[in-house]
């Protein structure tokens, strides 16, 4: 199946509870799913703990103290214990029908590179994925009071493991001045290309919804 990395915001007020959210939308994708923690952001460390995920505390930063893809991208690569890895933002909630576009991809192609945009809507309460209809009922949500971002709203990548290990350069996740020269991608030819670049990494006032169309 898939690993999972993400490098999260702080997880205090409201992006505790969408961050929180996410990742536990991503452990519903499947029982073998791993999902890795990227950064010494606040809560981090307890909420691995908490959930039974990996925490890689250290990664490389700049003098602003923004992370580096390249340093997120290969330390995921380096203990995944999956062959395809999802980086995904950390307020991104899955919907089954993510896996179900995954496994179609695997069955026409040995290797390829899948991205997404997102729905947003307004998500402020922990979501109770114990119950057995919490996906329609959030589907159904999203459709009433939701919209769609425009398709240059990337918030996700599914890749096979190798494919940018040591080929990102330098430029840091998350500051939209700091991300004009994220480099080319490095998509074997023949595939889908498209520069790993996720910018703005997470969302202050709002749970995003990615969801295959």
């Amino acid at each position: 199946m898939l690993t999972f990395f993400s490098t999260p915001k702080p997880f205090v007020g409201h992006l505790d509870t969408i961050q929180r959210n996410a990742i536990r939308s991503w452990q519903q994708i499947h029982p073998d799913a791993e999902v890795l923690l990227i950064g010494d952001d606040a809560g981090a460390a307890e909420v691995c703990q908490e959930f039974g995920i990996q925490h890689i505390k250290h990664v490389a930063k700049n003098r602003y103290g923004t992370k580096y893809l390249a340093s997120i991208y290969d330390q995921a690569q380096e203990v995944a214990r999956h062959p395809r890895l999802c980086h995904i933002n950390c307020d991104i909630v899955l919907l089954s029908d993510f896996r179900a576009a995954v496994e179609a991809l695997s069955k026409v192609f040995d290797r390829f590179l899948m991205a997404g945009r997102r729905w947003d809507t307004d998500v402020r309460e922990p979501l109770d994925f114990k119950a057995p209809d919490w996906e329609k009922t959030l589907r159904n949500r999203i459709f009433d009071a939701g919209h769609q971002k425009p398709p240059e709203w990337i918030d996700y990548f599914v890749f096979d493991k190798g494919l940018y290990y040591q080929k990102i350069p330098g430029p840091a996740s998350g500051r939209p001045q700091e991300n004009t020269d994220t480099g080319r991608c490095n998509a074997p030819p023949g595939e889908e290309r498209h520069t790993p670049q996720l910018c703005p990494l997470g969302c202050a006032g709002k749970a995003r919804i990615a969801r295959m169309v």
